[in-house]
């Protein structure tokens, strides 16, 4: 099973780290789609201008256990998804209360201890 990261989970390094040690202790591989990780390096660089530093960037993510998939598809298939997923979600609250039912947003409701350790 795998837990793919979007650009919101992404912002924040502490909750990134603390819902990557919850879904491996679960063993449950966390993975960024390159659309996303380019997304963020790129915030990163605006953020940080000439501080930014790409070894800091990606050593975060070997240090959290987040792998960049390759994603290969294309226009046709994308399109494909938008469809369906319309059609199983036709409104927008719709599609946020699926993405909240997903193993992302059921790690999200973990409570922790004040020495973070999942409860």
């Amino acid at each position: 099973m795998r837990l793919w990261i979007d650009t919101n989970a992404a912002r924040s390094v502490v909750d990134l780290h603390d819902l990557c040690r919850v879904a491996q202790s679960k063993g449950v591989e966390v993975v960024v789609h390159p659309q996303v990780y380019l997304e963020r390096r790129r915030q990163e660089r605006v953020l940080r201008g000439d501080k930014f530093s790409e070894k800091l960037f990606d050593d975060f993510l070997n240090q959290v256990g987040i792998s960049v998939t390759e994603a290969l598809f294309d226009q046709r298939t994308a399109a494909i998804w938008a469809d369906q997923l319309f059609q199983r979600y036709a409104t927008h609250d719709a599609w946020e209360a699926a993405k909240k039912r997903t193993l992302g947003g059921e790690l999200r409701k973990v409570s922790w201890s004040s020495q973070g350790e999942c409860r």
